[in-house]
């Protein structure tokens, strides 16, 4: 198959830092931006997990996160690795802007910098998903669908599941709350700018995109740690569950509200995993 298919560069090598082989595929976007997506093939072939980190911002994907995908590929499942626009090793282009001049983009922020009405600000976090999903399913007839993400990943996954009925089953970990709920104290300030990207919430808010994720038939489970010293902590998020799980109801769907009760750090807890490996592995046995 040629190169450029799609604007997604297949790839010359595979990625040596880890034990699993990944091939390292390139999304090309528009105004230079670009991002670089991991994928890492079972010989079963039966499902296709999605897997998407927050906001790192230095170096690569993380070495502490193979041990998880290793869980993950003994299900039989392909994985493709996601981080978000701008973080990690995806790269931070410079350009020149026709109002502002040289710049930089490292921000999510700055996107707004480069958006416009043929390439809308949430175009670069979804992008590289659609491309790359496109691309693995016309490869290969998957059985099952999965998305799991981890803080921003956690946002994108409950976003993007909310969009694309592929994904027939998500897993957000520490990603969103419904900004009633952030506004109230003790929560924490709100925080990332596509968190609080109201042209996207004045269309669906929080509760109406997990419903979203839902629907026809699907599942989605929402994962929190409730001593998270970063965002999204407590048990208070638990008042919106069953508005959200009764609309769910309507689509034949499911919605989930998982919160570890003594885990005091932002990362997944092993007792979260356990929870995602074990959920996925009954998803492919339906």
């Amino acid at each position: 198959m040629p190169k450029g298919i799609n604007n997604v560069t297949l790839p010359e090598t595979e990625d040596q830092t880890y034990s699993m082989p990944f091939q390292v595929f390139q999304v090309e976007m528009e105004n230079a931006m670009s991002a670089k997506v991991r994928y890492h093939q079972h010989e079963n072939n039966m499902c296709l997990t999605i897997y998407h980190e927050g906001h790192l911002h230095h170096g690569g994907p993380p070495l502490y996160r193979e041990s998880f995908f290793k869980r993950i590929s003994n299900l039989g499942c392909d994985l493709l690795w996601f981080n978000m626009p701008l973080m990690a090793d995806n790269p931070t282009p410079e350009m020149l802007h026709s109002q502002f001049g040289k710049i930089k983009l490292q921000g999510h922020e700055q996107l707004q910098l480069i958006a416009d009405n043929e390439t809308p600000y949430l175009y670069y976090f979804f992008e590289p998903l659609v491309k790359m999903i496109n691309y693995t399913t016309s490869q290969k007839e998957y059985n099952h669908i999965n998305m799991i993400g981890h803080s921003g990943g956690g946002w994108t996954t409950h976003v993007y599941s909310a969009i694309d009925e592929r994904i027939q089953s998500s897993y957000a970990h520490a990603g969103s709350l419904p900004l009633f709920i952030l506004s109230t104290p003790p929560a924490a300030p709100w925080s990332d700018f596509e968190q609080n990207y109201i042209p996207l919430l004045d269309v669906a808010n929080y509760m109406d995109l997990y419903v979203m994720a839902t629907s026809n038939g699907r599942k989605q489970v929402q994962l929190l740690n409730n001593y998270d010293p970063c965002c999204f902590s407590g048990s208070a998020s638990k008042v919106y569950v069953p508005a959200v799980q009764k609309k769910a109801q309507i689509f034949d769907g499911e919605f989930r509200q998982v919160i570890h009760p003594t885990n005091i750090s932002h990362d997944m807890h092993k007792d979260t995993k356990d929870f995602i490996i074990q959920d996925i592995k009954k998803q492919i046995s339906k």
